[in-house]
């Protein structure tokens, strides 16, 4: 674990505070329960399942002692950090990542590009 303080790449996955079919709540991520509670505590999304409110900002939690993985503070120092994601599901998600800076490459489809830089999008925030 002691590496990822040394990340070169880090290939950032984006998800929402949703049980995303065809997984079931429970199955290697978190509870209804306990998605509800983050979502309660101002998360819109999450990084490498780290929960991040509208503006991108850290919102922690008592989960983040169950994931086994790179920290936000391991994220942001890796020399470059790339997202791939799109899709209006995770449009709030991505909007929080790329106002977090928590990207500096990001590849995305044409509507969630559209989206983002709508009014709909500063409206989320």
């Amino acid at each position: 674990m002691g590496l990822l303080d040394a990340l070169d790449l880090a290939l950032v996955g984006v998800g929402t505070c949703e049980v995303v079919p065809p997984l079931q709540a429970g199955n290697n991520f978190f509870s209804l329960a306990q998605l509800r509670d983050v979502r309660a505590a101002g998360a819109v999304g999450q990084i490498c399942l780290r929960f991040l409110d509208a503006q991108g900002e850290p919102v922690a939690t008592d989960l983040d002692g169950l994931v086994t993985g790179v920290t936000l503070d391991q994220l942001k120092s890796a020399k470059r950090r790339w997202i791939v994601a799109g899709g209006p599901s995770k449009y709030a998600a991505i909007r929080a990542a790329v106002v977090g800076g928590w990207a500096d490459t990001f590849v995305t489809d044409a509507a969630t590009a559209r989206w983002l830089l709508s009014p709909a999008a500063a409206v989320a925030s």
